[in-house]
C-alpha cells in the first residue's frame, strides 16, 4: 500500500498491485482455520464472519480514500508540504497500510494454530466450539496421508467454479459500479466528486456487512446452501437493471433525489447477492476429502479468484467504455452482455449438493 502511494507511473502501479496480489494468501488460510475449529452445527454463522470482513473493509477504504486524498488541498493547516502535494494519495494508502501492521501484531500474540498435525495438544483439546474428535466428522479420516491429486475430485471443481463465478460477477459489477459513479453524464456515468462516491461505497459495505451478520445464519438455517446461494446469484440480474433506470432518470432529473434512492436500493440488493459468499464458502469446506487436504483446496480456491479478480474488472470495464464509445443499444448494452454470467453462474450452482454437509464420497470424484 505504501508502495501503491508513491506510485507516479502506470508501471510503479502494476508493481505494486502485482505484490500485494502476490502477497493476498492470507484468505484461503482464514477459511480453513475457520473450518477447522468448528464443525456443522455452527460453520454457517462462522463463516459469515469472512465477508463481513471483507465488507468492512469496503466500507473504511472508501470513506479513507475519499476523505484523506490530495490532504494539501483539503487540509492545508495540516498537510501544507511539498510531499503531500508531489503524492497526493499517499495519505490514505498510509492509513490503509496501518491495518494489516496491526492484524500482524494481533495475530502474532493471540493467534492460535489450528492443525492438529502441526499443534501438539492432548487428545481431545479444544480450541474454538468443538473438541479435535468432533470436527469434521462429516467427512471419513484416512488413515494415509492424502496426495494433491486427491484433493481436485469433482465436488471441489464445482464448489470452486461456482465460489469464481460469484466472486467475478461481483468484482466485475464493483469495477463498474465505481466508473459508472465518476463519469460524466454523457459518457454513461453520474459525474459524482470523489467524496461522495467514498460516501456510497462506505455505505455499501455497512449496508452488507449488516446483512450478512444478521440475516444470512437464519436464512442458511431456513432454506439450505444450494437455495440460498442460487437466490443470491440471481439477485445480480437486477443489479444490472438498476444501472440504466439511474442514468436514464439522471438525464430526465439531473438534480433529483431519485437516483441516491435508487442508489439505495441497490445496496440492499447487493447485500442479498454477497450472502452467496458464505453459502460457497461452506461447499467448498465440505467438498474436501479429507481435512488434511482442506489448506490445499482452500489455496486453489484462491488462486483461481486471484485470476478471476485480475480478469474481471479489466473486461468489464472495458466492455462498458465500449458500450459508450460504440453505441450499443445507445449505450447500455454492456449490461444486457453482462447477463450471460449470471446465467452461466445459475447453470453452475445446479451442479451443487442439495446438503452442503452432504457426506461426498470419491467415488463420485472426476
Amino acid at each position: 500500500m505504501i508502495s501503491f502511494g508513491l506510485s507516479k507511473t502506470y508501471t510503479q502501479v502494476i508493481i505494486s498491485r502485482s505484490i500485494a496480489g502476490f502477497l493476498n494468501g492470507n484468505a484461503g488460510v482464514a477459511k480453513t482455520m475457520i473450518a477447522e475449529m468448528s464443525d456443522d452445527t455452527n460453520r454457517a454463522i462462522l463463516f459469515t464472519f469472512l465477508p463481513v470482513a471483507w465488507i468492512s473493509g469496503c466500507t473504511v477504504a472508501p470513506f479513507v480514500g475519499g476523505s484523506l486524498q490530495h490532504p494539501a488541498e483539503r487540509f492545508p493547516a495540516y498537510f501544507d508540504h511539498p510531499l503531500w502535494r508531489r503524492y497526493p494519495y499517499f495519505l490514505p494508502c498510509f492509513v490503509a497500510a496501518s491495518f494489516p501492521i496491526f492484524a500482524f501484531f494481533i495475530g502474532l500474540m493471540f493467534l492460535k494454530e489450528t492443525n492438529e498435525s502441526v499443534r501438539r495438544v492432548p487428545r481431545g483439546a479444544s480450541y474454538g466450539s468443538v473438541s479435535s474428535e468432533d470436527r469434521f466428522e462429516s467427512t471419513p479420516r484416512n488413515s494415509s496421508t492424502p496426495t494433491l491429486r486427491e484433493a481436485i475430485t469433482k465436488p471441489v471443481v464445482i464448489a470452486i467454479a461456482n465460489y469464481a463465478a460469484l466472486a467475478i460477477i461481483d468484482i466485475s459489477l464493483f469495477a463498474i459500479f465505481t466508473v459508472f459513479l465518476a463519469v460524466p453524464l454523457h459518457a454513461g456515468g453520474l459525474n459524482l466528486p470523489p467524496q461522495v462516491i467514498g460516501n456510497i461505497l462506505a455505505s455499501l459495505g455497512g449496508v452488507s456487512g449488516a446483512t450478512q451478520f444478521l440475516a444470512f445464519p437464519r436464512v442458511h438455517k431456513r432454506f439450505g446452501g444450494k437455495k440460498t446461494f442460487t437466490f443470491s446469484i440471481s439477485f445480480s440480474f437486477l443489479l444490472l437493471a438498476c444501472f440504466p433506470i439511474i442514468h436514464v432518470i439522471t438525464l430526465v432529473y439531473p438534480g433529483s433525489w431519485i437516483k441516491f434512492a435508487i442508489i439505495g436500493v441497490m445496496m440492499v440488493i447487493w447485500s442479498v447477492y454477497d450472502m452467496g459468499y458464505a453459502s460457497v464458502f461452506l461447499f467448498i469446506t465440505a467438498s474436501s476429502p479429507s481435512p488434511s487436504l482442506l489448506g490445499t483446496v482452500n489455496g486453489a480456491a484462491q488462486t483461481i479468484i486471484s485470476l478471476a479478480r485480475a480478469f474481471g474488472p479489466a473486461a468489464a470495464t472495458s466492455l462498458f467504455a465500449l458500450s459508450i464509445k460504440h453505441d450499443w443499444l445507445r449505450g447500455y448494452g454492456v449490461f444486457l452482455c453482462l447477463t450471460l454470467a449470471p446465467v452461466v453462474a445459475i447453470c453452475l450452482s445446479t451442479l451443487l449438493p442439495n446438503d452442503v454437509e452432504a457426506k461426498i464420497s470419491r467415488d463420485e470424484s472426476a
